[in-house]
């Protein structure tokens, strides 16, 4: 399991922590208790942004097997800083939702079998010469975002506008996140959507608003009857 403020080191394998976020700052894990970023805390693509910032052309993202569309927008990140995206082949995953959502939105550097991974990976991690690439500071801003649980709404205001939608998680403004791939959402909180996630985040939310509706008129009619 990562653990804060560690010291990243090569050729370990790091799980994150149930409902913590986990970033990369430099060379060091972060994990925070962030607001959920795409109904999920911790979140594939707050950590793949922050792997982009830290490592610009240095990352490789990677998506496999996997439902619904978790990982684009992180694919995007690394895409955009210069890094490379391995996406397995819809073909051959359990659960191809994932890997079409990432090859059906941006352009990826390979698809491929899980046999076939490790040769493309190998040439790839091969020290390179010159300077990293320039990631965006819209990047840079989000993933600076994500490190906090005390977000400024001068923070967004800088990396979306306005939208007539209100945040399904706490009722605040949100915002539509400027210069990605798909159109996305934030709040001002820290709660973040794809157009799909937000979607569904609705239906949930309004299930549930229908549900303690109907709770309160029986309890309202119960104790109108007491009153008799």
């Amino acid at each position: 399991m990562a653990v804060n403020g560690e010291i990243i080191k090569t050729g370990n394998i790091y799980i994150a922590r149930p409902n913590q976020h986990l970033l990369i700052k430099e060379d060091c894990f972060i994990l925070v208790g962030a607001p959920k970023g795409n109904r999920f805390r911790p979140s594939i693509d707050i950590l793949f942004r922050s792997a982009a910032v830290a490592y610009s052309s240095h990352t490789i993202g990677i998506i496999l097997s996997g439902m619904l569309d978790d990982g684009k927008i992180g694919m995007s990140a690394i895409k955009r800083s210069g890094g490379f995206c391995i996406v397995q082949d819809p073909n051959e995953a359990e659960y191809p939702d994932m890997p079409l959502s990432v090859i059906n939105n941006m352009e990826v550097d390979h698809v491929a079998s899980l046999k076939e991974m490790g040769n493309l990976i190998a040439p790839i991690i091969k020290p390179k010469k010159g300077k990293k690439a320039v990631v965006p500071e819209d990047v840079i801003a989000e993933s600076g975002i994500a490190e906090t649980t005390a977000v400024r709404i001068e923070d967004v205001e800088k990396i979306g506008d306005v939208s007539a939608f209100a945040c399904p998680d706490c009722g605040g403004n949100l915002w539509t996140v400027k210069g990605d791939v798909v159109k996305r959402y934030r709040c001002h909180i820290g709660h973040a959507y794809t157009e799909k996630d937000l979607v569904i985040k609705q239906a949930e939310t309004a299930s549930n608003t229908l549900w303690v509706a109907l709770r309160m008129m029986e309890e309202t009619k119960h104790l109108l009857k007491k009153c008799k």
